[in-house]
């Protein structure tokens, strides 16, 4: 496993993609391999979608406001069935993982984390080219019926979504979920 450097500023704002980065060079998979048709792509977006309000928080709670809000992603494994992918903001322990997928008899499910992550997983797969690849040919590879399901909705996903209809993977009336 890759080694993981953890950087934490004092303040967090919406745009500051340093306020908490975790750094690996490539994206980490967490499971897998990839589903070869895939029905669901997970994006585990929770901390981007409450970024806004960091500067409300005292300095005292910051630091575990922030981790909450990356620890509800994984609850997701439980979701959306088989044959997923979800990418998160962070590692996700080896054994939950593993006991999760023998309680469900989960056959095909990858999760993946990119290699820098920050306020903001929709921008993180953006920013990182193998990572937006993966997440661009899983989308081809699980056809027209492929739902892409955020955490939640924010103008970083809706950034993404954009990204991918320009390039032809979505219909100009197709939405992700």
């Amino acid at each position: 496993m890759a080694d993981i450097k953890v950087e934490y500023n004092d303040y967090l704002t919406y745009d500051d993609l340093s306020a908490t980065i975790q750094t690996i060079t490539s994206p980490e998979m967490l499971h897998g391999p990839v589903p070869e048709s895939p029905r669901t792509i997970f994006i585990g977006n929770g901390r981007e979608f409450f970024s806004p309000i960091d500067p409300h928080v005292p300095k005292a709670h910051k630091e575990e406001f922030v981790q909450t809000d990356k620890d509800e992603t994984d609850p997701m494994i439980f979701e959306l069935g088989d044959n997923k992918i979800i990418f998160v903001p962070q590692s996700i322990d080896a054994e939950y993982i593993q006991d999760i997928i023998t309680l469900f008899d989960f056959q095909n499910i990858a999760i993946i984390r990119p290699p820098e992550t920050g306020i903001g997983l929709s921008r993180d797969i953006l920013n990182d080219r193998e990572t937006y690849e993966m997440l661009r040919n899983a989308i081809i590879q699980g056809g027209p019926d492929i739902k892409v399901v955020p955490w939640g909705q924010t103008q970083q996903f809706e950034q993404l979504h954009k990204q991918l209809h320009q390039e032809g993977l979505f219909s100009k009336h197709q939405r992700l979920r």
